[in-house]
């Protein structure tokens, strides 16, 4: 499922929001969100998009795990 141009704003503009672009050869190839709650105890990650001709190489686990590794600290549910 695609998301709107409003859907993926209105996340980006949630306090504690951070907006996550993959870039491959210098174009976006990808995006994600995450909104931190608290003193970064909780992040949830949010639309998670990978452009159709780059997918299945891993760039939305590549996505997913650089978001976990800058919040070390957070507490995580699978």
């Amino acid at each position: 499922m695609n998301h709107s141009f409003e859907e993926c704003q209105a996340t980006v503009t949630i306090p504690g929001s951070e907006l996550y672009l993959l870039l491959v050869d210098g174009e976006v190839a990808g995006s994600a969100g995450a909104v931190v709650y608290g003193n970064e105890d909780i992040v949830f990650i949010n639309i998670v998009i990978v452009r159709e001709q780059y997918r299945r190489r891993g760039y939305a686990s590549m996505m997913i795990q650089h978001i976990l590794d800058a919040h070390k600290n957070a507490t995580t549910f699978r």
